[in-house]
């Protein structure tokens, strides 16, 4: 029925370019108001930055949920497809070019290179559609599917077009610096590419007061509290901090470690913290909503997370730590990957070399016994998230690029 409906359609639609529409193409989408993975929190906030720069955005993502209500309820249109391996790849291709002929979107904005860049790379040979492709981490060097051998066999097959869908592209959106060099590495052209940092919600994540609930719930009363918010995967270094513990209670006994976040890595964390008899000073609070994660930013007095690149994976940006920077709070970051975009050393929080427990739990006590420079780094980092650091920033400088490119 679908296919049957281009004919049709490709005589009626004007050539004329629609230069409010935009298409974004994503594997990944809430279909609640739960916390999602990366790339989906990514999707959702650029796409509501983009409509409130007038932007008419259309999203297309597979249906993971019972999500209707939840699609309804957003500013933008968004179209869900079936999440089967292939017959998913095969309705974004047949969904977006559908589209493509219907509304001529001024670009498609794909969040990653495949599936999204893979479809629009063949749309636009088809019909001169221009897109753009958004570039992370993992994803650019094929480790989101690390472990599921069907996935890592199709990936390694359409590899051979990754750097072709790239550097057709109209243009690249890489969230660091770090990224665009390993993007220039696989042999994408530098010239296409803009660093475009992430942005947080300030309407979400903000200053608070602590909340009396959690602060029971979590047996918080009158303890120094740090916090990581993360998946439990092996390369975000929740091991490290665990290992620096033990330093840091021998000078601060009234102190709490909580870890919100599930993964592979769980069972892993939790016999390393019985070994180092540290039960009583760390919590895995697991899955935390976003209402509750806001709560939680604002129970700690420092963020810390510590990835570090494991088998070639790294971290691309760090967006929890402008989300807890958004709430006041001063954030320790690792010298790798894309975090160097996120802090900014010595005023928004700190960056140290995280291969040492001992340097780990020197930066943890500079933090926790110094409150004036721990304020100090909380109200810069608030400051600078407010002046150039939130989604509609983000968004307004793709649009800049976009529209000089095209």
């Amino acid at each position: 029925m679908v296919f049957g409906s281009f004919r049709k359609e490709i005589y009626a639609m004007s050539l004329k370019m629609n230069t409010n529409s935009l298409l974004i193409l994503t594997y990944e989408f809430p279909s609640n108001n739960d916390r999602q993975g990366g790339v989906g929190t990514y999707t959702f906030n650029i796409a509501k930055a983009f409509c409130r720069k007038n932007m008419n955005v259309t999203v297309i993502a597979p249906r993971i949920f019972v999500c209707n209500n939840y699609d309804k309820e957003q500013t933008f249109k968004i179209i869900r497809i079936t999440n089967i391996l292939l017959f998913r790849e095969i309705m974004f291709f047949v969904f977006a070019l559908r589209f493509s002929f219907r509304n001529k979107p001024a670009s498609i904005f794909c969040t990653t290179w495949f599936p999204g860049g893979f479809v629009a790379y063949f749309i636009n040979k088809m019909i001169k559609t221009p897109y753009v492709i958004a570039a992370h981490g993992s994803e650019i060097l094929d480790k989101q599917n690390s472990g599921n051998y069907t996935k890592e066999l199709i990936r390694k097959c359409l590899r051979i077009f990754k750097k072709q869908v790239f550097n057709h592209s109209d243009h690249i959106f890489s969230v660091s610096n770090f990224t665009k060099r390993v993007l220039i590495d696989q042999g994408v052209f530098a010239h296409k590419i803009s660093v475009v940092n992430n942005g947080v919600d300030i309407d979400k994540f903000m200053p608070l007061p602590k909340d009396k609930k959690l602060q029971k719930d979590y047996n918080l009363d009158e303890k120094k509290v740090l916090l990581t918010v993360s998946r439990l995967d092996k390369h975000k270094g929740h091991d490290i901090v665990i290992k620096a513990l033990p330093l840091v209670l021998k000078e601060v006994k009234n102190m709490k470690y909580l870890i919100v976040g599930k993964g592979s890595e769980e069972d892993k964390l939790k016999r390393l913290v019985k070994m180092l008899g540290l039960d009583r000073q760390v919590a895995f609070l697991g899955f935390v909503n976003d209402n509750n994660l806001v709560k939680t930013y604002n129970l700690c007095d420092v963020f810390i997370l510590l990835p570090k690149e494991i088998d070639g994976d790294f971290e691309g940006f760090g967006l929890v730590y402008l989300e807890a920077n958004a709430c006041e709070k001063p954030v320790i970051g690792s010298k790798t990957g894309g975090i160097e975009d996120a802090i900014e050393d010595g005023k928004t929080g700190l960056l140290l070399d995280s291969d040492k427990p001992e340097n780990v739990a020197s930066a943890i006590l500079k933090l926790l016994l110094n409150k004036n420079m721990a304020d100090r780094l909380g109200k810069n980092g608030l400051e600078q998230i407010r002046k150039y650091r939130t989604w509609d920033h983000s968004a307004e400088e793709m649009l800049r690029l976009m529209k000089r490119v095209s």
